[in-house]
């Protein structure tokens, strides 16, 4: 169908959104890359036709002679679940952890974005939707408050600062870390992630005493399975950590850096009142409840309504 759009709006500015549903659970891939003969690597299997799928779309742009003209952008929602690797970031999905929170983020666009080029300027996902009304020629709405910022400098030129004097976090309905440059503040307690079955407390350094082999790399594991590997420090409110020297989050320098921690505060402060004064109303009583299904080899997430008594 992503294809058939292309084709179809190929003479004329288009909007693509293409989420990909079968790397998230359940998992489900095509007869073509399913390998019954190795079952427990389902999740590859998945990724190779992911790998597949995009491949497919930038081959079409460039058969049509688009490519060269096409912005395309590639990312995630947000770090793994149960089991999922974070190489050595702290935390996964469901924690504001950098495991959680830091995803990848790759944008193509060969007449206007150089090629091979890397940022390490802080933005996120709320940024593309004023990025791209700008390239369009639009304006974003005036009557909504939109904390994205138009980020395509950080794409194209190098050197470029990210818009943001700040960026937050949240989990469930409450602001929990703020970020400025290489400081991040968990202002409330991280939370510790699903995965975290016996002690929350505290996070194995999945790098051994070299301080550089994995010993843990497929998943997070707790202090009591590797007694004596170190720990990062035991999860707690007003955390500061420095991600330029410190990305897994292991070592709280709050102490040692009150200013930065007060500054810090101050964004966001100044954030949660602005969010409050914009809150969304509560949702209703008797949420729907979500179920996801196969029918027809096609994988379908429909919404069962909510039976009354």
């Amino acid at each position: 169908r992503a294809l058939r759009f292309i084709e179809q709006n190929r003479e004329r500015p288009f909007f693509l959104y293409l989420p990909h549903a079968m790397p998230h659970k359940p998992l489900a891939a095509s007869e073509d890359f399913y390998t019954p003969e190795t079952p427990a690597d389902l999740y590859a299997d998945v990724i190779a036709e992911l790998d597949w799928s995009v491949g497919q779309i930038l081959a079409r742009l460039k058969q049509l002679g688009l490519d060269e003209n096409t912005l395309v952008l590639f990312t995630s929602d947000n770090g793994p679940w149960f089991g999922g690797s974070t190489g050595s970031l702290r935390g996964m999905k469901a924690s504001n952890w950098e495991g959680g929170t830091r995803v990848p983020m790759i944008a193509r666009w060969p007449s206007r974005i150089p090629a091979g080029r890397t940022c390490r300027e802080v933005s996120g996902v709320i940024d593309f939707f004023p990025t791209l009304v700008n390239l369009a020629g639009g304006k974003p709405p005036t009557d909504r408050v939109i904390d994205g910022r138009d980020i395509f400098p950080l794409m194209a030129s190098e050197g470029a600062r990210s818009p943001h004097e700040a960026i937050f976090c949240m989990s469930g309905p409450e602001l929990r870390t703020v970020r400025s440059g290489k400081w991040k503040l968990h202002v409330r307690a991280p939370a510790p992630g699903g995965a975290y079955l016996e002690d929350t407390s505290k996070w194995v350094d999945p790098r051994g005493p070299d301080g550089i082999t994995l010993i843990a790399p497929f998943e997070q594991a707790r202090p009591n399975q590797y007694p004596g590997v170190r720990t990062g420090d035991a999860a707690k409110p007003m955390m500061l950590f420095d991600l330029e020297n410190d990305p897994s989050e292991q070592r709280d320098v709050a102490a040692q850096h009150p200013e930065v921690v007060q500054r810090l505060k101050a964004y966001f402060d100044k954030m949660e009142a602005e969010a409050k004064a914009v809150a969304r109303p509560p949702r209703p009583p008797g949420p729907m409840k979500g179920i996801m299904r196969l029918k027809g080899g096609e994988l379908r997430y429909d919404l069962e309504p909510r039976r009354p008594g």
